[in-house]
């Protein structure tokens, strides 16, 4: 074992190294950390299923609103015009 000279009390210097050697501190802090990022992972799940929800929502409102299609919602699929002959086209 490396031991040093000087002149300091051999007794001293272990006496300064057990609370360096505690952990606990650390310990609890990891723990907390633990939670919290479980805690964000919960909210990032909350906020893709209400995304999600808020998706198929707006998908069946503008289906029950325009059941033909006939008109643009947030850039979905085009407006139908009638054409002369009858026949639908994109516009």
């Amino acid at each position: 074992m490396y031991r040093t000279k000087s002149k300091i009390d051999p007794e001293a210097i272990s006496d300064l190294h057990v609370p360096l050697l505690d952990i606990y501190p650390e310990g609890i802090l990891q723990r907390e950390i633990k939670d919290i990022v479980e805690e964000l992972e919960i909210m990032l799940d909350i906020n893709r299923t209400q995304k999600k929800v808020l998706k198929d929502f707006i998908l069946h409102v503008e289906h029950i609103l325009d059941p033909h299609r006939r008109f643009t919602f947030h850039g979905r699929h085009t407006r139908k015009t009638s054409t002369m002959n009858g026949a639908d086209s994109s516009v």
